[in-house]
């Protein structure tokens, strides 16, 4: 049904909340229940939305209108409503508690109105009258409520009490149909979808409407070309946007404006708040805010990346990773286990795990720059600021805190040394103490019998000297393989791979 040409104008009945009840402005899928209603209404074609009952902060929300909708205007009063009303065909009024009202209703709505010659029209939670009826209507004593109608538009607001309350509860509407009907004014009450006639007075109102409303979402994306393994337990926001080819598992949270592309999958576990995800990615049991992932990314699992996180092509962010504002490079791996915060990352880098990017000093936050062709070894921090240039390797366990030229490879561990019988002399008793201690007295009967063996060779005149001998040439492999290990500068002797 094509959409009215007729001056029209939309009101909407604020009404105040109940204490700890939802109100206008709660969220409900993504938006503000009042931004629903003003989806459905706008088939209407209003030349102005009307807000009765809207406290400061609905006024605020809605503002002036966005670009490319109607305007929006607070009423504080009959008088004024009805102000508002003069010189317009038809009047749409809808509570702003009913977000399950749908467009096609609407445009039903005012369909019936003109095409029935109706003077009014109710179709479950919504109204639509000829303005000039309805002016009239509220005008009769019948079509008001107390003396005025309406609560004194002087009294004092400083509470954050709404204007307009009495009208906001839709009670003169009611009265003004009724006096319409009594009238001999055709009116007529059409029934509606039972879902759409949901109210959200209260917190079971609210989980019904949210139930409801991620139901419609999942079936139109499904509808669409997208596979949702557990329709139950996947919640899509009202702005998500999905490619056809995209599947969703279970578990799974796409909310404000994700963005998810073609061939991707999401889930199981997953939440994904105002996050962009590139073609062919996969994200498993993790939490993404903020985020742009580039096209086949490896996303988990039980990673957390936030901040504007952004990272290109074949992008592999493992299992226990945090990252936040760091961008990272085409071909590049963060396999397991690392925080990176604040950081920049070149082309085909690889970060082994339990790598630490540390830039907070308790004041400010300070860049890393890795380059491209990286290796940080496992159980690297790099205290920021620093850079490690293209092509250059830290050693593992290394704690880095000057920039790495291109090439070089960084090593800061100390060398290791180990105090024989620290344990038992210091933990006498404990079980670490009494394992060395069985350990020490097999390795020296092992020792005795070797002994044993040696001194049958020495009564043969070979032992003693062939001990020697071996002895020294064994201390001469191993200082020259210190040696060669220095001179090919691999650190390989200290425990590198």
């Amino acid at each position: 049904m094509s959409r009215s040409t007729t001056p029209v104008r939309v009101v909407l009945l604020c009404r105040a909340p109940t204490r700890n009840g939802p109100g206008p402005l709660t969220e409900l899928c993504g938006r503000p229940m009042i931004r629903h209603v003003l989806a459905a209404a706008a088939p209407a074609g209003a030349g102005e939305i009307l807000l009765v009952g809207a406290d400061r902060e609905v006024a605020a929300e809605l503002g002036d209108g966005a670009p490319g909708e109607a305007p929006v205007r607070p009423v504080r009063d009959l008088a004024e409503l009805r102000a508002a009303l003069a010189g317009t065909a038809t009047t749409v009024i809808i509570p702003s508690d009913t977000p399950m009202l749908t467009a096609a209703s609407v445009t039903r709505l005012t369909g019936l109105l003109h095409q029935g010659g109706y003077a009014a029209v109710r179709l479950g939670p919504a109204w639509a009258f000829r303005s000039g009826d309805l002016v009239r209507a509220l005008a009769e004593p019948s079509g008001a409520s107390g003396p005025s109608g309406v609560p004194d538009p002087s009294a004092d607001e400083a509470d954050g009490t709404a204007p307009g309350g009495d009208l906001a509860t839709g009670e003169p509407l009611v009265r003004a149909m009724h006096a319409l009907d009594s009238s001999g004014a055709h009116v007529a009450t059409v029934e509606a979808d039972a879902r759409e006639a949901v109210r959200v007075v209260d917190q079971a109102g609210l989980a019904t409407a949210r139930r409801l409303t991620r139901d419609r979402i999942v079936r139109s994306w499904m509808a669409a070309g997208v596979t949702v393994l557990d329709p139950e337990t996947t919640w899509i926001d009202t702005d998500v946007v999905l490619a056809p080819g995209a599947t969703v598992l279970r578990n799974t949270e796409l909310r404000g404006g994700t963005v998810v592309g073609a061939d991707t999958v999401i889930g199981p576990d997953c939440t994904l708040v105002d996050t962009v995800v590139g073609a062919g990615t996969r994200v498993r049991c993790s939490t993404l805010e903020s985020v742009e992932l580039g096209e086949r990314n490896d996303v988990g699992p039980y990673a957390y990346l936030r901040g504007n996180t952004r990272s290109g092509r074949d992008v592999v962010m493992g299992s226990f990773t945090h990252i936040k504002a760091t961008t990272i490079g085409d071909d590049s791996k963060v396999p397991h286990f690392a925080y990176l915060g604040d950081g920049e990352i070149g082309k085909r880098t690889n970060l082994s795990g339990f790598t630490g990017f540390v830039n907070f000093d308790g004041l400010r936050r300070h860049r890393t720059v890795v380059g491209d062709d990286v290796m940080i070894g496992a159980g690297c921090a790099l205290v920021a600021p620093v850079t490690v240039a293209g092509g250059a390797y830290t050693a593992a366990g290394s704690l880095i805190t000057k920039d790495v030229p291109p090439g070089a490879l960084a090593i800061t561990r100390v060398r290791q040394e180990n105090i024989d019988g620290w344990v038992e002399s210091v933990m006498p008793g404990t079980p670490a103490a009494r394992t060395a201690e069985a350990l020490q007295h097999q390795a020296n009967g092992n020792g005795n019998a070797n002994g044993s063996s040696n001194g049958n060779g020495s009564s043969n005149g070979n032992g003693s000297s062939n001990g020697a001998a071996n002895g020294s040439s064994n201390g001469n492999g191993s200082a020259n393989g210190r040696a060669n290990g220095a001179a090919r500068g691999e650190p390989v002797g200290e425990g590198v791979r």
